[in-house]
């Protein structure tokens, strides 16, 4: 989504020495750990709107409300229903967006074949 380029952006440029040197020695998704800690309120007020207006052109909102109000409640893996449907597609868009990112980091982290860029063989190369 176009909305989190310049959020992801002004966070790397942000990051501290010393923040750099937990980053590249962390876990398989330290990084993607990092921008989700650092990124998730602003990138929640950025996809909000965006996933908000697209539920309401499909109309999802209103045909959601008049299926829990025909059946009197609605499970989602055990929970009650959320109370905002855009606040709950919201943040799974968020969840996936970040899982997609962890899936990356774990392979360029543990996969030499994943590192297709100079920069990535460089900083991960001889150290994984």
């Amino acid at each position: 989504m176009r909305e989190a380029t310049p959020v992801f952006l002004k966070t790397a440029k942000d990051i501290k020495l010393e923040d750099l040197k937990k980053l590249w020695k962390g876990g398989d998704t330290a990084i993607t750990d990092f921008f989700r800690e650092k990124t998730s309120d602003e990138l929640y007020k950025k996809f909000y709107p965006v996933v908000k207006e697209n539920l309401q052109k499909m109309k999802l909102v209103e045909q959601y409300n008049k299926l829990v109000s025909q059946l009197g409640f609605l499970q989602f893996g055990g929970v009650s229903k959320p109370t905002d449907l855009n606040d709950y597609v919201t943040k799974k868009a968020l969840d996936g967006l970040f899982k997609v990112l962890a899936e990356e980091e774990r392979k360029i982290r543990t996969n030499p074949m994943a590192r297709t860029t100079d920069l990535l063989k460089k900083l991960f190369g001889d150290k994984f």
